[in-house]
């Protein structure tokens, strides 16, 4: 909990953020890969669309995607939430996100010996879509 709150929100609000998170998703220490994917998160819920490269969110969409099912629990809610927040907060790759989201499908992790599905990440977006809330920003990291 502490690394996809306390540390990803504290990064996001540093000027390096979108470099350390990206090592960090890609380093294959649990705690470091959610922490990153939770820190992309917040930035995309604050920062305006214009601060990211449009082909690094795409990359990460299509990472995600391809290792979401196999990754540790934490790390699945973590890159779960990471699609949804490009699919609401990040316009120019809500259709990705979207499709992303229908491809990987449900998502499981395994909890006290017992199989839990995670909250459709596709129905979540569409869900905002509807409500009209795609491309919501929050006014500060912390909330």
């Amino acid at each position: 909990m502490l690394s996809e709150f306390v540390v990803a929100v504290t990064l996001a609000e540093s000027d390096l953020a979108q470099s350390v998170a990206g090592r960090w998703i890609r380093c294959g220490d649990e705690n470091r890969a959610s922490a990153g994917w939770a820190c992309y998160e917040w930035l995309l819920g604050w920062r305006p669309d214009s601060y990211f490269e449009r082909d690094t969110i795409r990359e990460l969409l299509h990472l995600a995607a391809a290792t979401i099912h196999e990754a540790s629990p934490r790390v699945k809610r973590a890159m779960r939430n990471f699609i949804v927040a490009v699919g609401v907060s990040y316009q120019p790759l809500h259709d990705d996100a979207l499709e992303t989201a229908e491809d990987i499908g449900v998502v499981e992790v395994v909890s006290d010996g017992k199989v839990k599905a995670l909250g459709s990440a596709a129905e979540q977006i569409r869900a905002a879509a509807e409500k009209g809330k795609v491309g919501f920003k929050r006014r500060a990291v912390r909330c």
